[in-house]
């Protein structure tokens, strides 16, 4: 399934469900670019969307390096936003960019959510977005340093 199929799918999937905050028409397409990014650049599978009535969780991969990992993905990448009440203070929070030109998305950076909270300004990055805590992306960490910490969990062949 490519990114616009799985993109339409999670579309039609989430219509309706009180955990979505649709900026832009292509939301699912944005987000998906940015977790198939990420999933390609950690060697991750890219689990298949399944209706459950709430969301993913915000576990949109498997783990990496032991934990779990939550991809935000914007057009315009200066802040990493974790919407206020669905932060986890233990979950990688990872910022791409997305190029309507290419239709990719680039991995940026990352951070923790405990620095996430206790660091990022809460409001709205656009009048349409939910109310966040933002991280400046110059506080965020380079995404080369958990691409080794990652390799490092993997079991040795």
């Amino acid at each position: 399934m490519d990114t616009a199929q799985r993109g339409a799918a999670l579309t039609a999937i989430a219509s309706g469900y009180k955990s979505q905050n649709i900026l832009s028409p292509d939301h699912d397409v944005v987000g998906v670019a940015g977790e198939q990014a990420v999933a390609t650049m950690f060697g991750l599978a890219m689990p298949d969307p399944i209706p459950t009535g709430r969301g993913d969780g915000g576990r949109d991969l498997p783990d990496i390096a032991g934990y779990p990992p939550d991809v935000k993905t914007a057009r315009k990448p200066g802040h990493l936003p974790v919407v206020v009440g669905k932060l986890d203070r233990r979950t990688l929070y990872i910022l791409c960019g997305y190029s309507d030109e290419t239709k990719l998305a680039t991995v940026l950076c990352w951070q923790w959510g405990s620095v996430v909270e206790d660091y990022g300004w809460i409001g709205k990055l656009c009048p349409r977005s939910p109310e966040s805590h933002n991280l400046p992306r110059a506080k965020c960490r380079p995404i080369a340093e958990l691409l080794e910490q990652h390799n490092k969990s993997l079991p040795r062949t």
